[in-house]
C-alpha cells in the first residue's frame, strides 16, 4: 500500500492531514480508530500553535473538553496525546491508566502514527510516501535538511517499531509523492487560548481538570518512589499529593458520583496511612540526626544507637508500602480513578437547568472549610491541647489545597493567603512532630531509651519558642483581615 505523505507549512494545519494520511496506508485501519486520530492531532496540533510549553498535557485537555466524541473515544484520543511527551512515561499518564488493554494497544498504535508525523510537518519542503506490508513498513521521505530530517524522524520512531512494526526510513520518495505544503489545512478553532478554569467553566470539568494535574503528579511521585536508590523526598511528595488529591475529591463529592468518590477516598487513605508510617520514620530519623549533632558526644552515641533501631522499623514499613503499591487492590483504584477523569458527566443547576459552574459550588466550599477552621478559635483560647492543635491544623490544610485547587479561577488574590495557611501548617506541624515523635518512640518500646530521652529533652527545650510562632500563625489566619480578603476573592471569582 502506497501513499503521498503530506507535508505542511505550519503544524498546526498540516498534522491532522498528514497523520491520517499515515494512517490509512497502515493494514487493518478502522474507520472509528481514525476518528479518534483526527481529534487527537487536531487538539495536538492547537496546543503546538498555542506555545504551550507541554503541548501534550494541553493537547489532552483540549480532546477532554472536546463535546464532538463519547467518552470510550475522549478517553482514547487523550491517551495518544499524552503519548506525545518526549520521555514516555506510560505508567505515570492517566489516560493510559483508563483503558483496557485492547484500547491500550490502539492507543499505543495511533500515538505512534502521531508522533512520526508531528515531526514530519515540522518541514513544510518535506517530500514523502509509505509504503507498508502485514509487518513492515517504508518511510521515503526527502527534504532541504534530509539528513537532519531522517535523524529526528528515526528517533520519533521508536513507539511505531514497539506498537506497529519495523519502519525502515530512506532517501528519495520518488515522482508519486506529494509536498507537505499540498496539504489540505484542516480546521482547529481557537489556537491561542489554552484550556484554563474560571469561575464560568462547568464545575466537575474544572474539577476534573485540576485533579487530573494532582493525579499525575502521584503517578510521577509513585514512579520516582520506586526508582529512587534512597527515596525520602519522594516519599514526603507523595504523601502531600495524597493528601491534595483526597481533599480535592471531598469537595467534588457533591457534584458527582459521591459514592464513587467516596470509595476512591478510602482506597487513596489505606495508601497515604502506609505511607504515613514510612515518613513519620523518615521525619523522626533526620530530625534526631540533626539534634545529635547539638549535643554532647554521649549524648549523640546515645541518639546514634536508637537511630539505628528505627532505621530497621524503617524498612519493615518500606516493605509494607512496596506491598500496597504492587496490590492489584491499588491497580485496580488507579484505573477507576483515571476512567473517572475522563470522563464529562456534569450536574446540572436545579435552578437553572444548567451545568453548575465553578463560581456556583466554589464559594460556598471554600467557606465552609474556613468556617470549620474558624470553629477552633475557642477550643485554642481555652484549651489549647496537642490533639486539637493538631486538628485545626488539619482544618488548615484542606483550607490550602481547596484555595489551591480552585487557584486558576481565583487568580493571584489569594495568594497571600496561601502563604499564611502554609506558615500556619510549618508551625504546628512542628509541634506535632514533637507529639508524634513520643508516640513512636513509646511504640516501638524506646520510650525509656537513653537516646529516646536525650533527643525529647532538647524538643522540651526548644517547645516554648516553637510554641510562641505557632500561635502568632494561628491569630493571623483568625485575623479580620484574612476573612475579608478571603470573602473579596471568592465575590470577585
Amino acid at each position: 500500500m502506497t501513499t503521498t505523505l503530506p507535508a505542511k507549512p505550519a503544524v498546526h494545519t498540516q498534522l491532522p492531514a498528514l497523520a491520517t494520511a499515515l494512517y490509512d496506508q497502515l493494514p487493518g485501519e478502522q474507520p472509528a480508530a481514525r476518528v479518534v486520530l483526527q481529534v487527537a492531532a487536531r487538539s495536538y496540533a492547537r496546543a503546538v500553535a498555542s506555545g504551550a510549553s507541554r503541548a501534550d498535557r494541553h493537547a489532552r485537555d483540549f480532546v477532554l473538553a472536546d463535546p464532538s466524541i463519547d467518552d470510550a473515544q475522549r478517553a482514547l484520543a487523550a491517551a495518544v496525546v499524552a503519548l506525545q511527551r518526549k520521555r514516555l512515561r506510560l505508567h505515570t499518564e492517566p489516560a493510559m491508566l483508563a483503558l483496557g488493554r485492547q484500547a491500550r494497544a490502539g492507543a499505543l498504535r495511533l500515538g505512534a502514527v502521531l508522533r512520526v508525523a508531528a515531526e514530519v510537518a515540522q518541514h513544510d519542503d518535506a517530500r514523502f510516501a509509505l509504503t507498508t506490508t502485514a509487518h513492515t513498513g517504508e518511510l521515503r521521505l526527502d527534504a532541504a535538511d534530509g539528513a537532519a530530517l531522517r535523524e529526528r524522524v528515526t528517533r520519533q520512531a521508536d513507539l511505531w517499531q514497539e506498537a506497529i512494526g519495523p519502519l525502515t526510513i530512506l532517501d528519495a520518495p520518488g515522482e508519486d509523492a506529494l509536498a507537505v505544503a499540498h496539504l489540505a489545512a484542516e480546521l482547529l478553532g481557537d489556537t491561542d487560548v489554552l484550556v484554563t478554569v474560571s469561575g464560568d467553566t462547568p464545575a466537575a470539568q474544572g474539577a476534573r481538570h485540576e485533579l487530573r494535574r494532582t493525579f499525575e503528579k502521584m503517578l510521577a511521585c509513585e514512579d520516582d518512589l520506586r526508582n529512587d536508590a534512597e527515596p525520602v523526598r519522594a516519599v514526603h511528595e507523595m504523601r502531600v499529593v495524597l493528601r491534595r488529591l483526597r481533599a480535592a475529591l471531598q469537595i467534588l463529592a457533591p457534584l458527582d458520583q459521591a459514592r464513587r468518590l467516596q470509595r476512591f477516598r478510602r482506597g487513596l487513605r489505606r495508601i497515604a496511612t502506609t505511607l504515613g508510617g514510612v515518613r513519620d520514620l523518615d521525619v523522626l530519623i533526620g530530625a534526631m540526626d540533626q539534634t545529635a549533632i547539638t549535643l554532647p558526644a554521649a549524648e549523640h552515641q546515645a541518639i546514634a544507637a536508637t537511630v539505628k533501631t528505627l532505621r530497621a522499623a524503617r524498612t519493615q514499613a518500606w516493605q509494607r508500602l512496596e506491598h500496597d503499591l504492587t496490590s492489584a487492590r491499588y491497580t485496580a483504584l488507579k484505573h477507576d480513578i483515571a476512567e473517572f477523569l475522563t470522563s464529562t458527566r456534569e450536574r446540572a443547576n436545579e435552578e437553572t437547568g444548567r451545568p453548575l459552574r465553578v463560581r456556583d459550588i466554589a464559594g460556598s466550599a471554600i467557606w465552609r472549610i474556613y468556617e470549620q477552621l474558624r470553629a477552633f478559635e475557642p477550643v485554642l483560647a481555652s484549651d489549647p491541647h496537642d490533639d486539637a492543635r493538631h486538628r485545626a491544623r488539619i482544618a488548615g490544610k484542606r483550607l490550602r489545597y481547596s484555595l489551591d485547587l480552585f487557584a486558576d479561577a481565583l487568580g493571584p488574590r489569594t495568594e497571600p493567603l496561601v502563604a499564611q495557611l502554609a506558615t500556619l501548617q510549618e508551625q504546628f506541624g512542628q509541634l506535632q512532630d514533637a507529639v508524634a515523635a513520643r508516640t513512636q518512640l513509646a511504640g516501638l518500646g524506646l520510650a525509656t531509651d537513653l537516646g529516646a530521652l536525650a533527643y525529647l529533652a532538647a524538643l522540651d527545650a526548644a517547645h516554648t519558642g516553637s510554641l510562641a510562632s505557632a500561635n502568632t500563625a494561628w491569630r493571623k489566619v483568625t485575623a479580620t483581615a484574612f476573612g475579608r480578603q478571603l470573602a473579596d476573592a471568592l465575590v470577585r471569582m
